[in-house]
């Protein structure tokens, strides 16, 4: 989600035609599928897909070269060593700069800033294992595979590093940070209070009794906003 400064309504007619081909012609140039782009007065909601880039493939690549010790490796095999560990310093390095280019746009452009406060701990926590009742000393299924898939997705994106240069930020340069309580953002209705599981369908929302509808992800942050006090109810 981008906003002008000041929110100021500038998104419109032409201009919002030409930011819309503008945004395509990019998504096409890197790759990106776009799954939902919305272009307002007063602010541009984009959401994009893209295929896995270069350091998974060299991970994947690297993987075939199974488990071996140093000095038992082969000159292919240190290759492909060489070639994930320059990769993982550039794609830290890309994750440091653009957290703090983009915490230093957000101090710059408003005084007030709320996100959720994210307990990552937890949310990388390994599942835990399901004894099989039928077979004793077995384990049944725990989706332990997808859940370490999401955590290396949580990781790859430095949530934890850019909120604690955001902090930075906005200390020095005497902006109001404030963390809100995560819990139910995109399942309570904006408009009417309702909390409930039904009304997110993936990323849409649809509150089942007011039958408001919007983006799951668009509800979050307007809640997050009301948490913080930084609008009134009724401007939601």
């Amino acid at each position: 989600m981008w906003c002008p400064k000041y929110r100021r309504q500038v998104l419109g007619g032409r201009v919002a035609v030409r930011l819309g081909e503008l945004i395509a012609l990019k998504a096409a140039e890197r790759g990106w599928e776009i799954v939902a782009l919305e272009v307002m007065p007063d602010h541009v909601l984009l959401f994009v897909k893209h295929e896995p880039n270069a350091l998974r493939q060299a991970q994947r690549a690297l993987k075939a070269f199974g488990r071996t010790k140093r000095e038992n490796r082969t000159a292919k095999h240190r290759q492909a060593v060489d070639k994930v560990a320059k990769m993982h310093r550039k794609v830290a390095r890309q994750r440091l700069d653009h957290a703090h280019k983009t915490a230093l746009g957000l101090v710059r452009d408003y005084d007030q800033i709320a996100h959720e406060r994210l307990n990552i701990a937890n949310m990388v926590a390994t599942s835990k294992p399901k004894p099989d009742p039928e077979q004793p000393g077995a384990f049944s299924p725990n989706g332990a595979a997808c859940k370490a898939g999401l955590n290396r997705s949580i990781l790859d994106a430095g949530w934890g590093v850019f909120l604690g240069i955001l902090a930075q930020k906005a200390e020095s340069a005497a902006r109001v940070l404030i963390p809100v309580d995560p819990r139910n953002t995109s399942r309570t209705c904006p408009e009417c209070g309702h909390v409930d599981g039904e009304n997110r369908d993936g990323e849409k929302f649809q509150c089942t009794p007011c039958d408001h509808r919007d983006h799951a992800d668009r509800v979050g942050a307007w809640n997050v906003a009301l948490r913080a006090g930084l609008v009134l109810p009724d401007m939601a």
